[in-house]
């Protein structure tokens, strides 16, 4: 073989190995796991984490682990508080915790929103870094600067908003707000269906004793001022209406994700794709769903008429944000699609596994879900199930118990 014939192989063969070489590399870094919690919240690169084996991204994401909730009662937020909350506690973060143990909500300064450090949980010296609160998913009205104090800048802010009128219906119901109201209590018709029938009467009623939000409750807990003001009916809103307007579009711009109750698995496939957590991270007990809203007159559009008269600030909220799931749900193409129908198959599959496990020990022990192209396989445990069937009580407990044995540990 002469020179020239010598070198032009040479010179192949670099380029083949090159080339293996990039494809090799490509495949590494397509494979490469997303960064998982250890320690006190401390980022490793690629270890398996907490709760299980790693995740199989179809993309590379930057894992987030930084997330206040804004809660909403009977809106699903239960749900997600759920899901944070055991994301929290089996990754080692520090969620935050009113300093009285059961309080569902973190207190704040009725004006200013400010909330005092003496009313909130310290973290222990294992958490000694500035600003090391993790998690809020406790009740708390939205206050950004009020909340920058307690929580890191760059913590992401999510809520989940639900149809005005089944939110409403929901917590009439379950929290009894006819109680809120100077109106004779009758069995004929039910309470509920008095309160449709002349919203604006029943408001003009109002009792200040054990005073609870009645209107525009989701617009209230979102920090939009609406306590007193007309927020009328579409299209026109009563004074102080082109300020609510222009509150939403700052919503828009300062929340990473507002979830819709009525399209709640896409809500949390969308959230895990976000904040590049797992299928897992996202499992949830479906006990926790709110109940129907079948305790009215769904057919009576007068009294959906009235109802919208006295929570027009809810109304627009709500389609606003609405409109924004439908459109981002839309980018996410049809892999979306597909991979929040496997997450609900995987949802039965381990809710029928824990129904019947936690009911009778004979059961077996554990139950696998398989590696799919957007997961890697897991195996669901008891020990699982009862995580997943946690309330909030219950992880505050179990938050106060680590944070104080954390606490005498370093002392």
């Amino acid at each position: 073989m002469d020179r020239r014939s010598l070198m032009w192989l040479v010179f192949m063969v670099l380029v083949v190995t090159t080339a293996v070489y990039l494809v090799v590399m490509e495949d590494e870094l397509v494979s490469l796991p997303p960064r998982i919690l250890g320690s006190a919240g401390a980022l490793v690169e690629g270890s398996s984490g907490a709760t299980g084996e790693a995740m199989k991204p179809t993309k590379l994401c930057i894992l987030n682990t930084d997330l206040v909730l804004i809660y909403i009662p009977a809106s699903g937020a239960a749900v997600v508080q759920s899901i944070l909350l055991r994301f929290g506690y089996l990754n080692d973060l520090f969620v935050t915790l009113p300093i009285r143990p059961g309080n569902p909500s973190i207190p704040q300064d009725l004006r200013s929103g400010d909330i005092r450090r003496q009313d909130v949980l310290q973290p222990p010296a294992v958490f000694s870094r500035e600003l090391t609160r993790n998690i809020l998913a406790h009740q708390v009205r939205y206050n950004r600067d009020a909340l920058h104090k307690i929580v890191k800048k760059n913590a992401q802010y999510v809520t989940i908003l639900r149809n005005p009128l089944d939110r409403f219906e929901t917590d009439f119901v379950s929290s009894h707000l006819e109680m809120q109201f100077d109106v004779e209590q009758r069995p004929n018709p039910p309470a509920l269906q008095r309160y449709l029938s002349a919203p604006e009467f029943w408001e003009k009623r109002r009792m200040r004793v054990n005073y609870r939000c009645t209107t525009n409750c989701m617009a209230e807990a979102l920090g939009i001022p609406v306590r007193g003001r007309g927020m009328g009916v579409f299209p026109g809103l009563g004074p102080g209406g082109k300020a609510v307007i222009d509150y939403i579009d700052t919503l828009e711009s300062e929340f990473a994700l507002v979830l819709i109750y009525e399209r709640l698995n896409q809500s949390l496939v969308l959230l895990k794709r976000h904040m590049c957590w797992t299928i897992r991270d996202i499992l949830y007990d479906v006990g926790l769903k709110e109940p129907p809203a079948n305790q009215r007159d769904v057919s009576d559009e007068s009294k959906k008429l009235q109802f919208r008269r006295v929570n027009g600030a809810d109304h627009l909220l709500y389609y606003h944000f609405y409109d924004i799931f439908r459109a981002k749900v839309a980018a996410e193409g049809e892999d979306f699609k597909r991979e929040v129908r496997h997450y609900e198959r995987v949802l039965d599959k381990v809710s029928r596994y824990c129904s019947s496990t936690v009911n009778d020990w004979k059961a077996a022990n554990q139950t696998v879900v398989w590696e799919s192209e957007w997961d890697e396989e897991f195996v669901v445990t008891r020990r699982m199930c009862w995580e997943i069937r946690r309330k909030r009580d219950d992880w505050d407990k179990l938050f106060r118990e680590r944070y104080s044995s954390q606490s005498q540990g370093n002392n």
